[in-house]
């Protein structure tokens, strides 16, 4: 797989080229998925899983801030880095 990267407007590209591997896996994987296979989580065009915060089968929940699917108790990546940058800054100004 080639990938390549740009940040023409200062965010990330991913420029990815598939090889014969990928191909194959992706392949593999249509075939081999009973369908329909978790019904509005599992995306057979897309091969994508999100799972359904509602599924008991499911361990994922939406972040209290802003509502992404996560699979942590907490909140999702970024926002649990604004709470730290928020709870530091708090503590600077004492």
């Amino acid at each position: 797989m080639t990938i390549g990267s740009s940040a023409a407007n200062g965010s990330r590209l991913r420029v990815v080229r598939e090889d014969s591997d990928v191909t194959q896996w992706r392949t593999w994987l249509r075939d081999s998925t009973l369908d329909p296979w978790r019904p509005g989580e599992w995306d057979p065009e897309t091969l994508v899983f999100s799972g359904d915060e509602h599924n008991p089968l499911t361990f994922v929940k939406r972040c209290p801030d802003c509502g992404v699917l996560i699979t942590r108790k907490t909140y999702c990546e970024y926002c649990l880095r604004k709470h730290r940058r928020e709870k530091l800054r708090a503590r600077g100004s004492r």
